[in-house]
């Protein structure tokens, strides 16, 4: 695959967002379908779905559709309405990378932007997040932006301003299809970590 330069989504975040789910880098998938999670076989919807008790998938494809036939634009806005009333904020780690395809490995360091520290404080400044839940790589990432995970945890409680408790990221299994597909772990595994997501959601759930 030939080598492309992506960037990042804007962050999807309000005053009412509760926990912030970090990523690396949109998918090619993504990037084509103009939001996150929107790759072949990735299982983000679905895991956000089974941690809220809230029908994402429907409207997701709904979605999709409307790329092909029109309305697109008011189907992705019931989206992010969905996800401001569960309190889900997304963003990603990484700013712009030249990349050979969508996964982690794929993206080269040469001309590798992270993002800015600046860009997550904003969010937590401007909502209620009491947690950051992010890949091992994407935790890696926002460490690097800030100099390191002491500067970081530092940081992001004083952003907090006493809305959080250390720590205040940590990593969750990888919705994307590789870590199944290479029997990295199992569907079962992955929900039973994502889980640990509910208790920071704004509405009560059922699994």
């Amino acid at each position: 695959m030939k080598t492309e330069r992506a960037t990042c989504f804007s962050p999807v975040y309000d005053e009412h967002s509760t926990v912030l789910i970090l990523g690396t880098l949109p998918s090619v998938g993504s990037v084509k379908n103009g939001f996150y999670y929107l790759g072949k076989g990735n299982a983000f919807w679905e895991l956000l779905s089974y941690v809220t008790g809230v029908d994402y998938l429907t409207p997701v494809n709904e979605y999709k559709e409307g790329l092909l036939n029109g309305g697109a634009e008011e189907k992705l806005k019931k989206v992010k309405k969905l996800l401001s009333e569960c309190g889900v904020a997304l963003f990603d780690t990484v700013a712009a990378a030249n990349r050979s395809g969508s996964l982690d490995k794929d993206i080269r360091k040469e001309g590798l932007v992270l993002q800015a520290d600046k860009e997550v404080l904003e969010i937590i400044k401007r909502s209620q997040i009491k947690k950051i839940f992010c890949t091992r790589e994407a935790r890696k990432n926002l460490y690097s932006s800030f100099g390191g995970k002491r500067n970081c945890e530092k940081a992001l409680l004083i952003a907090a301003n006493g809305k959080a408790e250390a720590p205040f990221a940590e990593t969750v299994l990888s919705p994307s299809a590789s870590a199944i597909m290479y029997g990295q772990v199992t569907k079962e595994q992955r929900k039973k970590d994502w889980e640990r997501i509910r208790p920071y959601l704004r509405v009560p759930t059922e699994g």
